[in-house]
C-alpha cells in the first residue's frame, strides 16, 4: 500500500503479517499513539497501549490471529505525559499479492470523545437522576447535553429525543429560549454561577416579560433556578 494514500486517511491504519506484527502504519495511528511508525514496528506497538489494557488487548489480537478471524477492540493508548487516547480498532484478515507478506488490515478511531461524554453522562446521572428538581446541562453551543428524569417527565421526552437538542427545537418560546441563551452566555463569559432571583412569593422566577415558563401543552411551571460553569470537554465545550 502507498504510504502517500495511507498517510492521508483520517483514520490510523495498521498493516501486520501472518504472524500478527507490525510492518506499517500510518501518521494518523502515530498521532494517536504518540509513537513513531519506526517505534511501532513488530510487537513494538506494545509500548503505546495502557498497562490496564495491555493484556486484554493482547489476548484479544493474538486469537483473532491465530484463527484468522476479524478482530476488534477498544481501548487506550498511554502518552508519556499521561494523556489518554481511547480507540476503536477493527483488523481484518487479507490475501493480496500486492500487499505481500501482510496478513491483517486494520483501522484505529479516535472515540476519546465519546467516552468522555459518557463518563460525564454517567457523573449527571449519579448525581441528579434522582433529584425532584429539575436538572440540566448544557454545551457551549448551547444544546442539552443532560436532562434528569424529572425534566424529561415534564417535558414528556425521553433523553433520545432531547440529546444534542437546542431550546428552540425542543419546543421552547422565544422569550424563554432566549432567557436560558442569555444565561448560558453569561455563565461562559464569567465562569461564575447564576441564580434566578424570586420576583413573587407566587412567582419565584419571573422572565423581563413576566411571565413563567410555558410549555408545548399551555400549562406554566414556576422555578428558582441555579446555573454555574462545568469543565469542558477536549474540544473546547
Amino acid at each position: 500500500m502507498s504510504s502517500f494514500f495511507s498517510d492521508h486517511l483520517p483514520s490510523g491504519l495498521f498493516i501486520s503479517d501472518a504472524d500478527g506484527k507490525v510492518i506499517h502504519v500510518n501518521e494518523r495511528w502515530c498521532e494517536m499513539a504518540g509513537i513513531s511508525a519506526e517505534e511501532a514496528k513488530g510487537e513494538g506497538w506494545r509500548k503505546a497501549i495502557h498497562p490496564d489494557d495491555l493484556d486484554q488487548l493482547t489476548q484479544q489480537w493474538t486469537a483473532a490471529v491465530k484463527s484468522g478471524q476479524t478482530f476488534s477492540s477498544e481501548h487506550r493508548f498511554l502518552w508519556p505525559d499521561g494523556r489518554e487516547v481511547w480507540i476503536e480498532a477493527e483488523g481484518y484478515p487479507i490475501d493480496s499479492v500486492e500487499l505481500g507478506k501482510a496478513a491483517y488490515f486494520g483501522t484505529c478511531t479516535d472515540i476519546t470523545l465519546r467516552h468522555q461524554n459518557e463518563a460525564q453522562l454517567r457523573l449527571y446521572e449519579t448525581l441528579l437522576s434522582s433529584n425532584p428538581d429539575f436538572a440540566y446541562v448544557f454545551n457551549t453551543d448551547r444544546r442539552f447535553i443532560y436532562a434528569n428524569q424529572s425534566l424529561l417527565t415534564m417535558w414528556g421526552r425521553t433523553w433520545q429525543e432531547c440529546s444534542g437538542k437546542s431550546l428552540r427545537e425542543l419546543g421552547y418560546p422565544e422569550w424563554h429560549a432566549a432567557m436560558h441563551e442569555r444565561e448560558i452566555d453569561t455563565v461562559i463569559g464569567t465562569a461564575k454561577p447564576i441564580t434566578g432571583v424570586p420576583k413573587t412569593p407566587q412567582n419565584p422566577f419571573m422572565a423581563a416579560n413576566g411571565q413563567g415558563a410555558t410549555h408545548n401543552d399551555g400549562w406554566q411551571t414556576d422555578a428558582y433556578r441555579y446555573g454555574g460553569p462545568l469543565g469542558r470537554n477536549r474540544e473546547g465545550r
